[in-house]
C-alpha cells in the first residue's frame, strides 16, 4: 500500500496522474490527514520554486564547492594550530607561569601519594582491628570454670612444678 502511495505521489509531482489515480490518491489522503497536510506544504513549496527564475550553474560548480569546503577545513586547522602555538608561547615566554605549572603538578603528585598512603594505613588498621576482634572472640569462648581455675593458680604465692605443668596445660589448650 505504501509503495503504491509513493508511486502516486511521484506521478503527481511529474503531473502525470490520471483521473482514477487522482481519486485514489485523494482517498489515501482522507485516511491520513497528516500525510495530506505534508503533501499540501510540499505542493506550496514546489509552486514557490517554480516562480524562481532559472539560474544557470557553472560547469565547475561541484569543484568550486569542494574547494571552498577544503579551504574552510584548512583554515580551521590553521586557526587551531595558531591558538595552540599562542598558548605555548604564553607559557614559555613567562618564567613564573612555568614555575606555577610545575608547582601545580608537584602538588597534585604529592596529594596522590598522600592519598595512597592514607588508604594503605586505613587497610592496615582494619586488618589490626580484625585480628583483635578474632582474639576477643577466642578469649570469650573460654568457659567460666577455666577462668576461675586460672585465677586460683594466679593467686598462689608458691607453686610446685606440678602446678606449673597444670598451668601450662590449661594455658596451652
Amino acid at each position: 500500500m505504501k509503495e503504491r502511495l509513493e508511486q502516486l505521489i511521484k506521478k503527481s509531482r511529474e503531473g502525470r496522474l490520471t483521473r482514477e489515480e487522482r481519486l485514489l490518491l485523494e482517498g489515501l489522503f482522507d485516511q491520513d490527514p497528516t500525510l495530506y497536510k505534508e503533501w499540501k506544504e510540499e505542493c506550496k513549496l514546489n509552486d514557490l520554486f517554480s516562480l524562481l527564475p532559472e539560474a544557470p550553474l557553472s560547469s565547475d560548480f561541484t569543484e568550486q564547492v569542494l574547494n571552498k569546503t577544503f579551504d574552510l577545513e584548512a583554515t580551521q586547522k590553521t586557526q587551531e594550530d595558531v591558538r595552540f602555538a599562542s598558548w605555548l608561547s604564553l607559557i614559555w615566554n613567562r618564567p613564573w607561569l612555568k614555575h606555577a605549572a610545575a608547582a601545580c603538578v608537584i602538588c597534585l603528585l604529592s596529594f596522590g601519594v598522600y592519598y595512597q598512603q592514607s588508604q594503605t594505613r586505613i587497610h592496615q588498621m582494619a586488618e589490626s582491628l580484625s585480628t583483635v576482634a578474632e582474639t576477643v572472640a577466642e578469649v570469650a569462648a573460654v568457659s567460666e570454670t577455666d577462668l576461675k581455675a586460672i585465677q586460683v593458680l594466679g593467686n598462689m604465692a608458691e607453686s610446685s612444678s606440678v602446678d606449673n605443668e597444670l598451668w601450662l596445660a590449661m594455658v596451652s589448650y
